[in-house]
């Protein structure tokens, strides 16, 4: 059954001690959370649910600090990518974050060649993007896919309106270098980035 309760009524329900209201908000809003985790750190990542349950999990816990000012949704999104940065950051620092997870090409005898090119092409995406500084990643999947604008980047990872732009034009250029010299990603990445 679904509720007719906006998501303020249900945080507040949460807050007094009505734990099926958390359930109804979790359902309310995962296949919007888990979209925007698969964004950030690509499709066929194995730990994405962790993540998505990670953000649910913050969420819960710090329910108590809703304050109302947005809604519950943009609330809940600033978490998810809060918790999403966090993990590629740690990725990246075990240098774990390569794209051996991707999912591999479907081959032309089960899907037509124009899927299977735009497959490979989002793998090669995907690629690049695990190549790029996590700093830099984060701003580019939140202005390119997720549609943000680099004012609600900037609020939403607590950064000055001309760093989220700087790390925006890193990520672009590295892209576009990348694209242009496949094989050679990392080295364009750290280049751009001491060009800055």
């Amino acid at each position: 059954m679904l509720s007719t309760k906006t998501d303020e009524q249900l945080v507040t329900e949460v807050l007094a001690g009505k734990t099926p209201a958390f359930q109804t908000l979790y359902y309310r809003h995962v296949d919007r959370i888990f979209g925007l985790v698969t964004r950030i750190l690509g499709p066929g990542r194995p730990e994405r649910e962790d993540v998505v349950q990670e953000i649910f999990f913050q969420a819960h816990r710090s329910l108590c600090n809703f304050k109302g000012d947005a809604s519950f949704s943009t609330w809940l999104h600033r978490i998810g990518i809060n918790v999403a940065y966090s993990h590629i950051r740690k990725q990246a620092s075990r240098q774990e974050y390569a794209t051996e997870h991707l999912p591999a090409s479907a081959s032309t005898t089960d899907q037509s060649e124009a899927r299977t090119d735009a497959r490979r092409k989002i793998s090669q995406l995907y690629g690049f993007l695990g190549d790029m500084q996590p700093k830099n990643r984060i701003v580019f999947v939140l202005y390119e896919f997720e549609g943000l604008t680099l004012d609600k980047i900037s609020s939403a990872l607590d950064l000055p309106l001309h760093t989220v732009a700087s790390r925006l034009r890193r990520s672009r250029a590295a892209l576009l270098k990348a694209l242009a010299a496949p094989g050679d990603t990392a080295r364009m990445e750290t280049e751009t980035e001491t060009e800055s």
